[in-house]
C-alpha cells in the first residue's frame, strides 16, 4: 500500500495557508485555496486576499489552513495593500463546514481601538462612568480577508521533505 501519514494528498478546494518569506525573515502565512493539482507535483493556488492564482506552486510554499484561535494577532485587510493589526475573538460557529473554517467568519478587535465600543468617539466621561469600562468594538469579518505572520518558533510547512 501506500506510505501513511508522510505528507499530505491535496485536493482542489483544500484551504491552505500560502507561505510568503519577507524580507527580513518574516514569514507570513495567506489564505488560499488549492485550485489545480499537476502531474508534475506543482499545484495552482488561490490567493484568497487579492483573489490572484499563483500558478505551479510547490509542496514547500503552502501548509494546511489552520483556524485562528482567540487573542491571537492576526492582520486584515481593508483596502488593496491596506492591513490593520486586530485580535481574534472567536470563529464563529456555524459560519463553516468543518475542514472550511477558511470559507468562516471571525469576530475580532481592532488592535488600535481604544475601547470606545459604544461608538462614542471620547468625549466626556459621565458620572460614575469608568473610561477603561468600555468594551471594544467587537467587529466581524470573512476568515478569507486575514493572514497571519508566523510565530517565532512556528515550524512552517507540513512535510519534511522539502519538496
Amino acid at each position: 500500500g501506500k506510505l501513511r501519514g508522510r505528507t499530505k494528498e491535496y485536493q482542489p478546494g483544500d484551504n491552505v495557508e500560502i507561505i510568503v518569506r519577507e524580507d527580513g525573515g518574516r514569514i507570513a502565512l495567506h489564505p488560499g485555496i488549492v485550485s489545480d493539482i499537476y502531474p508534475d507535483g506543482t499545484y495552482d493556488l488561490v490567493k484568497l486576499e487579492q483573489s490572484t492564482v499563483l500558478k505551479n506552486r510547490r509542496r514547500r510554499d503552502f501548509q494546511t489552513y489552520h483556524a485562528y484561535q482567540p487573542g491571537m494577532s492576526v492582520l486584515w485587510q481593508t483596502a488593496k495593500d491596506v492591513y490593520e493589526p486586530i485580535t481574534i475573538v472567536q470563529l464563529l460557529p456555524g459560519s463553516f463546514r468543518p475542514g472550511f473554517e477558511i470559507h468562516g467568519t471571525y469576530s475580532f478587535t481592532l488592535d488600535g481601538d481604544v475601547g470606545n465600543g459604544d461608538g462614542d468617539a471620547g468625549g466626556v466621561v459621565g458620572e460614575g462612568e469608568e473610561q477603561e469600562q468600555r468594551p471594544k468594538l467587537v467587529r466581524e469579518e470573512r476568515a478569507m480577508r486575514m493572514h497571519r505572520y508566523a510565530g517565532v518558533d512556528e515550524v512552517v510547512g507540513d512535510s519534511r521533505e522539502n519538496v
